[in-house]
């Protein structure tokens, strides 16, 4: 029983991270919507401080960071998902939700 349990704290704990990072990749890309909308609007309008140009840049620099995090984690802990998860995650992330 101690082992079940404990392989379960192990997935539930690497799913935890996983959610984490899509949380903070979630404020991130709203606040970078945001950036872009004053940066479209009003260029001269200062943003955190910072011109809205080099608040967007960084803001997609440090999204491109998020994500590129999210889904190393996501390799790494691949064993602890559930086979419905991985398939669900593969059909998203191989979407071309642009078109």
């Amino acid at each position: 029983m101690f082992i079940v349990a404990k392989q379960y704290v192990s997935d539930v704990e690497t799913a935890s991270k996983e959610l984490d990072v899509l949380a903070h990749i979630e404020a991130t890309t709203g606040f970078l919507l945001n950036a872009q909308r004053e940066m479209l609007a009003n260029p001269s309008m200062p943003v955190l401080k910072n011109g809205s140009f080099i608040v967007t840049r960084e803001s997609m620099l440090s999204l491109e960071g998020q994500v590129e995090r999210f889904v190393q984690m996501h390799q790494e802990g691949r064993s602890a998902l559930g086979w419905s998860y991985r398939e669900a995650f593969k059909r998203v992330m191989n979407t071309d939700l642009c078109s």
